[in-house]
């Protein structure tokens, strides 16, 4: 895709300040310059495009389902071992409990390295958001060894990833959710365009929303909306 893009046309770390729209073609302000083209996709989460301004400003409608549809809370975890002592055992690896800090856990062994990939969500979350990575660690391997027995006590290495809200580009985890009533009201303008701009994310999706075939399946759709009207304008010109 970079072959096909070209580097030069790349651009990453340079978040969009501003998106201003004329009768002729759109501008993104951003901290590497100002870039125009005829149509834009915006595809930054509906919270994050609340910290862009739009010139001319979004309708009432789409501001309030930008701020309404909030990103979750989650600290996401991996705890690595030795050896694959559960599969030698008979066992899935599955761990679903009331317990906490790790409420899901899943065997996410690579070639390499058997583990586990574990959530600690919502409030939990903030919860434990709150105390050392040491801190969490140790009470990771506790919960493991009372759930899963002696063998978990000395994994390898906790690597700990929390997506919470100070996240610039996504403002939590794992995707934006809309409230009571939200889509019932704002549904009609979900995916619509704003003027030249369109939107495009996983919480977009019509199928898979929350996950990334979510955002391939929004970016495709959109995408295929944008080539559509050039080819309406492109037959016009005609």
């Amino acid at each position: 895709m970079l072959k096909d893009i070209g580097e030069e046309n790349l651009h990453l770390r340079t978040p969009v300040t501003e998106i201003i729209q004329t009768p002729f073609g759109v501008t993104a302000v951003t901290s590497a310059g100002r870039f125009s083209a005829s149509r834009m996709i915006v595809t930054a989460p509906p919270a994050v495009c609340t910290d862009i301004k739009f010139d001319p400003p979004l309708s009432a409608g789409r501001q309030d389902l930008h701020e309404r549809f909030r990103p979750g809370t989650v600290i996401k975890v991996y705890v690595l071992y030795d050896k694959w002592w559960w599969r030698e055992k008979g066992l899935s690896g599955e761990l679903l409990t009331d317990t906490e800090p790790v409420t899901l856990a899943y065997d996410a062994t690579t070639e390499k390295v058997p583990g586990f990939i574990g959530f600690i969500p919502a409030h939990l979350a903030k919860k434990w958001g709150e105390v050392s990575g040491e801190e969490l660690k140790k009470a990771i391997t506790k919960q493991f060894v009372e759930n899963f027995g002696p063998d978990a006590a000395n994994p390898r290495d906790i690597i700990i990833r929390p997506w919470m809200a100070d996240e610039t580009s996504s403002k939590g985890a794992y995707a934006g959710s809309m409230p009571t009533n939200c889509l019932s009201v704002h549904g009609s303008i979900l995916r619509a365009p704003h003027k030249r701009v369109h939107f495009a994310c996983t919480e977009l999706a019509k199928d898979w929303a929350g996950y990334f075939e979510g955002a391939i399946e929004s970016a495709e759709s959109v995408a295929a909306e944008v080539l559509a009207h050039h080819k309406t304008v492109n037959r016009a010109k005609l």
